[in-house]
Order: structure tokens, then sequence, then C-alpha cells
């Protein structure tokens, strides 16, 4: 069962993001094309950069390991809180065809804020 992972960013910042899709993938599949990649809502007013697939195995803190091909990663910048909000729940939708031709969709979810949290 996968766990769900929350990014977080400040409307300032702009970092590479990845989103894995391992288990969206069939046994032996990768990723082909990434199609597009976009937010909801909109109004986030999120920048997207030109979206890339792993091509080396990737290791993250939490143990996921996510081999060639099974991973989208994409430069996010801007963003735009609405009124009085200090902190707004973005969700990432980054659409791809695998290399069997079938269309799949990941998402991440992205806690848009200016809040400073104490570490």
């Amino acid at each position: 069962m996968s766990q769900i992972v929350i990014l977080e960013k400040r409307t300032y910042d702009g970092w590479p993001y990845d989103v894995v899709c391992t288990e969206l993938l069939i046994p032996s599949t990768t990723i082909a094309q990434v199609n597009q990649v976009l937010c909801d809502p909109a109004s986030a007013g999120l920048v997207f950069g030109s979206p890339v697939v792993n091509v080396a195995t990737n290791n993250y803190p939490d143990g996921t390991v996510a081999p060639p091909g099974t991973a989208i990663q994409v430069h996010i910048s801007g963003g735009v809180l609405p009124p009085l909000l200090t902190a707004l729940m973005v969700t990432i939708r980054a659409q791809f065809t695998d290399s069997l031709g079938n269309q799949a969709e990941a998402t991440a979810l992205l806690n848009l804020t200016n809040d400073v949290q104490a570490v």
C-alpha cells in the first residue's frame, strides 16, 4: 500500500520535485512520455518546468526506490495564496504514457505556504 507524501513549497521557492510512479506501472514497464503536468486548483499559479523521467535509480530518504524510468521530475516555481490564507493544499497531476502505450496520471499533494515551520 502506498504512503501519502505531502510535498511543501513556499511561494517564492523554485525546486525540482519528484513524482514516483512505481505503483502505477505494470511490472517491467517504464514511463515512455510525460504528456503534461498540471495542478488543482489552477488558481494556485504554479509554474512547471519541462518534466523529465529518471534515467538512473533514485533512492529517497523514506526508503522508496524508483528504478530507471519510473519517476517524473519537474521544476515547480511560483504560486499564489488566496487572500487571508497562509497555506493551500494543491494536487499535482503528472499525466504520462507508459512503454505499452497505456495512459496514467500520478498525483502528489503539495502544501503551498509561506509559513515558517519550526524544525
